[in-house]
């Protein structure tokens, strides 16, 4: 089965197509107006011994390799309950979920970055977020460095606030693209789940030996002399509808006319619209000598 085969069920149901795109596009812009913009506070510090001389001789780190691992200890307190606790009561606020929205890291040895993610409506907290959270970690620090024997100090820290929202173009594009693809399966899936006829090649599976014309057009719009052409390959062709259409459109006989003539049965099929049930039934009645013209819109 080639790629076009692959989406001649698009090109059949257009008009679908566009419905059922729209509708999802329209539904999934309400739903990505509603994601909130959030409001990112980071806090920057860098950590450093405070003597470069004079060091105990008990101790044999680096000043540097030190500075990195006390780094990565004041990193880890943002995965301390109640260190983040104490933020939030320093600040006299309550925020959902905190762990999820405050996290930190070491950079380059010895520098640290804390960042606090807000909801919009918590934005109004972020002075007192950024404010709580310099403190309780000058709180902290002093508590650790007050007992140790190698001393260290960080660096003023500074802050800054950027408000994070998706770009118009990236909401476009993923209202679009999420649109196209949801489309494409309830499209896809309907016809599986109702088992149409999707792909001349499913015909093929059940009648493989019997010869078949696959006619682009829809029914009245098709090349009427290449259909005459191909029933005058039979002897005595009778046709048989499989689609309401063609029954309208054609001069269709029976089943039962097919089982007590002489007369070869000519199936017509229409993509989407005949199921493979009825094919199968069919083949079980007359069998597979027949002929098949398969409308593919």
């Amino acid at each position: 089965m080639n790629f076009s085969e692959y989406l001649s069920p698009l090109g059949r149901q257009k008009t679908k197509f566009i419905i059922i795109f729209l509708i999802l596009g329209g539904l999934f812009w309400q739903i990505i107006t509603l994601i909130p913009a959030k409001e990112k506070i980071t806090l920057y510090f860098s950590v450093k011994p405070t003597v470069s001389e004079e060091i105990p001789e008990n101790l044999s780190l680096d000043p540097i390799e030190s500075s990195m691992k006390v780094a990565e200890g004041i990193a880890g307190w943002a995965k301390n309950p109640a260190f983040r606790n104490e933020i939030l009561q320093q600040a006299d606020v309550y925020i959902p979920h905190f762990k999820r929205k405050i996290t930190a890291k070491k950079q380059n040895r010895i520098n640290v970055f804390w960042t606090i993610k807000l909801n919009e409506n918590e934005s109004n907290f972020s002075d007192k977020i950024k404010n709580a959270l310099i403190q309780t970690i000058e709180k902290y620090f002093n508590e650790w460095n007050t007992n140790h024997a190698f001393p260290f100090a960080i660096t003023t820290p500074t802050t800054a606030s950027e408000l994070q929202t998706f770009p118009l173009s990236w909401r476009i594009a993923a209202v679009m693209i999420t649109s196209l693809l949801l489309t494409i399966f309830i499209l896809y899936i309907h016809e599986a789940l109702t088992k149409k006829i999707a792909f001349p090649s499913e015909v093929k599976k059940i009648f493989p030996d019997s010869p078949t014309l696959v006619i682009p057009e829809k029914v009245g719009k098709h090349d009427s002399q290449l259909l005459e052409q191909f029933l005058s390959t039979f002897e005595k062709p009778i046709l048989i509808s499989t689609f309401s259409v063609g029954e309208k459109a054609f001069p269709v006989s029976s089943l039962e006319d097919s089982i007590n003539g002489e007369s070869v049965s000519i199936l017509l099929v229409q993509l989407g619209q005949t199921t493979i049930t009825e094919l199968e039934n069919i083949k079980a009645i007359i069998g597979e000598e027949v002929g098949i013209i398969v409308f593919e819109k």
